[in-house]
């Protein structure tokens, strides 16, 4: 993977686990349907990393519609790296956001990057 680590997340109750893979072969269908490393060494520290976050929309602040588990906002209340959203411009505009809710630092798009700049 071009001399990067990757590590992809991998659901243990309500928590993710960041678990590196060198192939994405190595994957297996999880219980929601999605990818997601069958076992690998879990990385803990996460300053100086990028972590990309998926969502169904993003706002231009960098909020986020998610599936609704919490997950990533329980993971990036102590996340120490970057926070990046990658959509399509037709996947931003208002999304509905509580107290509980952590924005990406930038949203990138075809069309131009927003956030926290």
């Amino acid at each position: 993977m071009n001399g990067k680590t990757v590590a992809v997340p991998k659901c243990v109750g309500k928590e993710m686990r960041f678990l590196v893979i060198d192939s994405l072969d190595t994957l297996v269908k999880s219980r929601f349907g999605v990818d997601e490393p069958a076992c690998g060494n879990e990385i803990t520290v996460f300053s100086d990393t990028v972590c990309i976050v998926p969502a169904l929309r993003f706002d231009k602040n960098g909020y986020r519609l998610g599936w609704g588990g919490g997950f990533y906002d329980r993971f990036l209340a102590n996340y120490d790296g970057i926070p990046i959203g990658i959509c399509y411009e037709s996947c931003c505009g208002e999304v509905p956001k509580d107290e509980y809710d952590i924005a990406a630092y930038i949203v990138i798009t075809e069309n131009g990057i927003y956030g926290q700049l």
